[in-house]
């Protein structure tokens, strides 16, 4: 099979696996539908579907139509309205970043099934993309209205990926690949297989024990595309692999991107699963894609790890360990408190893709309420990346993991140019108090009247001094204000905010206090009539 069905093909798994991992247990709803950009501009889907056949439509019904008229993405589909909706609702293009669209990148970076130059192929695909997007806003105009507030709280972005994986503290080895044949390539008779003992396996089953040549035609094959980060010429394949017998315990290997060749790989007769070399056998690899494909030798051998490396001390019982990176968010700014970190772990899964898991707060004195987790790559946003959109939790200095499932996300330049950043819909101190609409009314009508007084009058000592109403946090400077009544809604001229500014305390002179004092009370004024 050619490199370029292979990629096809491997996409098209990951798009599965990726469902399963969004939706483990059934969770959640299905993915939401990708909105026309019309709408953003006040026109109509209608609009986009005759832009669609007027610009990227006639390239893939003239260039894609063997494969794509029905196989899915069917964006060559004999039906305008299919092909269209096969683009759009599967994220293939990206009109706010349009050399990012996977229509176009499916040519510039994966050769995959050009009919001329595959540059000018995707040249040609982004000016029909971006004709098409054109089209669209000048389709209608769309009304005039306030800008959303975006209220999420949003973590800084990590450093290039391939900088995350290279810092020592993470206990990452750029020179140990675990591949994951989870998302091999198959050619039948090779099989994957699962079960609660056994996990996830490659193998092909017994019929006859019988041991074929290593160009026999019927042989299944699994081929797993991997990265490499570090060049070197001592690169060796290691397998957890289970060899029951002499009958069956042994397949051929060949990384298919370098001149190494096939290698029979006769493996020792193991005692369940065992971790097994290839021996005598180094290859040379530079960093990049490589593809090793794992050839059927003798059936009923078994094969559920993978490890490619270099380093001459590996230790395949660690090989978990040594693909995936921690993700370390510092989140005291923006909650106030020192010490809270959000943490992540990173598997570089595939070429094509990344695994996000274990996503937690680590706070050591209070407790933190998340909702809501969306992570952005390169500060984008796609919506099927949703595992950990149904966070609703309270991290607390015992458990401060936020979800129990993993997440697919697909890469967007890999690691040499993919940053990860995060955002919140909520992220606050947890004090256990339940949402009150009325309190949020009062704390906002506070917030807008009587603490810019404080905070511009009594900010030198009363932001920690007793009573601290010009706290650094609002919420808490209101809280004092009532809890130790400092305020006098009946009568507001007889509270004490207002009777000690009165009284000369910390004002300056007699008129520089009362004007103050007057402050206080038309502020405190205002207030109440944001209180029940």
């Amino acid at each position: 099979m050619g490199v370029n069905a292979f990629k096809a093909i491997t996409i098209l798994s990951l798009a599965a696996i990726m469902v399963v991992y969004n939706n483990c247990g059934s969770p959640f709803a299905s993915p939401s539908a990708l909105y026309f950009e019309s709408n953003i501009y006040g026109g109509s889907a209608a609009s986009s579907y005759q832009a669609f056949a007027e610009t990227v439509y006639p390239i893939t019904r003239t260039n894609c139509i063997s494969c794509h008229s029905t196989q899915q993405p069917a964006h060559a589909s004999d039906d305008l309205k299919t092909a269209h909706d096969a683009i759009v609702a599967n994220f293939k293009v990206n009109f706010s970043n349009i050399p990012s669209s996977r229509m176009v990148k499916k040519l510039r970076e994966d050769n995959h099934n050009c009919w001329g130059d595959c540059e000018e192929n995707a040249l040609e695909m982004e000016a029909a993309i971006s004709e098409w997007n054109e089209a669209i806003k000048a389709s209608g105009t769309a009304p005039e209205e306030e800008a959303a507030v975006d209220t999420n709280v949003y973590t800084a972005q990590s450093k290039f990926l391939s900088e995350e994986f290279a810092v020592s503290q993470n206990g990452v080895k750029l020179n140990v690949i675990n591949l994951n044949v989870d998302a091999a390539m198959l050619n039948p008779p090779m099989v994957k297989s699962a079960s609660s003992v056994d996990g996830i396996y490659l193998s092909v089953p017994n019929a006859g024990n019988t041991t074929l040549a290593n160009n026999n035609p019927n042989a299944g094959s699994a081929s797993l595309n991997f990265v490499v980060r570090q060049n070197s010429a001592n690169y060796r394949i290691w397998g957890l692999v289970h060899a029951p017998n002499t009958s069956d315990n042994g397949f051929y290997t060949n990384i298919t991107t370098t001149s190494s060749g096939i290698k029979e790989w006769e493996i020792p007769v193991t005692n369940e699963w065992e971790w097994r070399q290839l021996e005598n056998n180094t290859f040379t690899m530079t960093t990049g894609t490589h593809s090793l494909q794992i050839r059927e030798r003798k059936d009923g051998t078994k094969i559920k790890k993978v490890v490619v490396t270099s380093d001459a001390t590996f230790n395949g019982n660690t090989a978990a360990d040594l693909t995936a990176v921690t993700l370390t968010y510092d989140m005291s700014e923006a909650l106030k408190v020192p010490g809270i970190l959000f943490k992540v772990d990173l598997i570089d899964y595939d070429p094509y893709s990344y695994k996000f898991q274990n996503p937690r707060i680590v706070t050591t004195a209070v407790d933190v309420k998340v909702k809501n987790i969306k992570l952005l790559v390169n500060g984008s946003y796609n919506p099927q990346h949703s595992a950990f959109t149904i966070v609703d939790k309270v991290a607390t200095p015992a458990i401060g993991k936020l979800s129990d499932y993993a997440m697919l996300v697909i890469k967007d330049k890999g690691l040499n140019g993919d940053k990860i950043s995060f955002s919140f819909e909520e992220l606050k101190i947890d004090d256990g108090i339940i949402d009150d609409p009325a309190l949020a009314a009062s704390e906002e009508s506070f917030r807008l009247n009587v603490y810019p007084i404080s905070r511009t009058n009594c900010i030198g000592c009363h932001t920690t001094q007793n009573p601290p109403h010009a706290h650094n946090d609002y919420k808490q400077a209101h809280d004092v204000v009532l809890t130790q009544t400092l305020v006098n809604f009946t009568t507001p001229a007889n509270s004490r905010l207002v009777a000690k500014v009165k009284g000369r305390h910390n004002c300056g002179t007699q008129a520089q206090c009362d004007a103050i004092a007057n402050q206080f009370q038309a502020a405190i004024v205002e207030w109440k009539k944001a209180r029940p």
